[in-house]
């Protein structure tokens, strides 16, 4: 079987882990993936799949290397919708989760998702699934 929705992420501390997987604790029709296990998943992916990602930012506004390695390494394989980030607001406005404004700078195929602060309350796992379900971006 197919999957339609794939919530992709990338993780150092598992606050996008647990994120994802409280999204697909919510909606079981969206399957979660490590960017690093995409290719043991990827007979599960075809030409109808959405896929989303979700990463972090570092310390003061850096996008993961792994993501832009990833993204660079297998678009248009994975046609990346909306790239999503968490952060912690300590590090003040113009830094949280910075890591969208970056990819989507880089990438300008790829739409703004979500800001995540840590692992994301119940109102983030709801608009992410919107926004996974719907292409609703933010």
């Amino acid at each position: 079987m197919k999957v339609k929705y794939v919530l992709l992420y990338d993780t150092m501390t598992y606050n996008t882990y647990f994120f994802s997987k409280k999204v697909q604790e919510r909606d079981k029709k969206i399957f979660i993936c490590n960017i690093k296990d995409t290719e043991k998943y990827d007979y599960l992916f075809d030409e109808n799949t959405k896929f989303h990602l979700i990463t972090y930012t570092i310390g003061e506004g850096l996008i993961p290397n792994s993501t832009i390695n990833f993204i660079e390494n297998n678009y248009p394989r994975y046609e990346i919708k909306t790239i999503s980030s968490t952060g912690q607001k300590n590090w003040g406005k113009d830094l949280f989760a910075v890591a969208v404004d970056k990819v989507v700078e880089k990438f300008p195929s790829i739409k703004a998702g979500l800001k995540v602060e840590l692992q994301g309350t119940n109102q983030d796992i709801t608009k992410i699934i919107k926004i996974i379900k719907e292409e609703k971006y933010v």
